[in-house]
């Protein structure tokens, strides 16, 4: 690109950043400690409201959910490959949102049950179910950490983009297992940080992430991933997967569009520009001039692309 070309395209971007202090440049020096492996969003919204920022996300996020990445045939069907379910298996879908997967392990498995927080997301599963004929799924609206199933009640139990979203997601996963029986399979598909990043712009991609969507808590690493689901009593199965797969039992990627990102979750204009800025000047500059953000953004043309990492740790409840 012509030097003049690029100017054009930096100097805005740079104006932006002037004109949104202080929180782009809370976005370039966070403090590590402080925010990469604690709630992000519930410091920045205010502690003790995850359960009310989760609803409140996914009442927006509803209507656009099927616009989401990990909803798309190749990531579907990379998920269900990743589940060991059989002909009789009683399955958890724990955090389904419109159950997406519940529909697609449907036709495989005995039964499913589908919870979720929020009503809305329910709601469009529910209708999907109607409209597709599905008689072997179930929805039950259920907070996360207080599921009403007694212990050793399911075959397999999984949960999809759901640790992220999780202020304590160590007693998430203990009550995950607890519902699983002995020798039973437990999944943890989420999306993940690479593990190559310094916990400084970790810590600013979850900023980010806490900008576009006010429920996000903190992105894991595979390896975190997966030593939280052996602390909660899970043998892990793991793959041989090196750099940003490390911990993982499988991993895929995806991409979809700055826009796409943005509006699925609806944010405030005033976010809308710092995000903007934020992943146009790392699709332009890469790691260059401090402008990296963990999201490996680039260019199509002219339209800004991120990258989602998502990955799987599977295993089997110790007995």
């Amino acid at each position: 690109m012509p030097i003049y070309g690029a100017l054009m395209r930096y100097i805005p971007r740079q104006l932006a950043f002037l004109e949104y202090e202080p929180l782009v440049q809370a976005a370039k020096t966070l403090n590590p400690e402080a925010l990469s492996a604690n709630a992000v969003g519930a410091n920045y919204y205010g502690a003790g409201t995850v359960a009310g920022l989760v609803q409140k996300a996914f009442r927006r996020q509803a209507p656009h959910f099927d616009k989401h990445p990990a909803l798309s045939t190749d990531v579907l069907n990379w998920t269900k490959s990743v589940l060991p379910v059989k002909s009789d298996s009683l399955v958890l879908d724990c955090g389904a949102g419109t159950g997406a997967v519940s529909r697609i392990l449907a036709p495989h498995v005995k039964h499913v049950v589908a919870t979720d927080i929020s009503r809305h997301m329910i709601a469009i599963g529910e209708e999907k179910n109607t409209n597709e004929k599905i008689a072997n799924i179930t929805y039950e609206r259920a907070e996360n950490d207080a599921l009403p199933f007694l212990d050793n009640s399911f075959d397999v139990v999984f949960s999809r983009l759901n640790v992220h979203h999780q202020k304590d997601p160590r007693t998430f996963l203990k009550e995950l297992v607890r519902v699983v029986k002995p020798g039973g399979v437990v999944g943890i598909i989420d999306q993940i940080r690479p593990s190559t990043l310094s916990a400084r712009i970790a810590a600013r991609m979850n900023y980010l992430e806490s900008l576009r969507d006010i429920s996000h808590q903190n992105f894991y690493s595979g390896n975190e991933l997966a030593q939280l689901l052996r602390d909660a009593g899970v043998e892990v199965s793991q793959a041989n997967h090196t750099g940003v797969g490390a911990g993982l039992t499988a991993v895929i990627e995806a991409q979809e569009s700055l826009e796409n990102w943005i509006s699925r979750a609806e944010p405030n204009p005033l976010n809308i520009k710092i995000l903007s800025a934020s992943i146009e000047g790392n699709a332009e500059y890469g790691t260059d001039y401090d402008q990296e953000t963990g999201f490996q953004a680039s260019f199509a043309g002219e339209e800004a692309q991120v990258k989602h990492i998502y990955g799987a740790v599977v295993g089997t409840k110790r007995s």
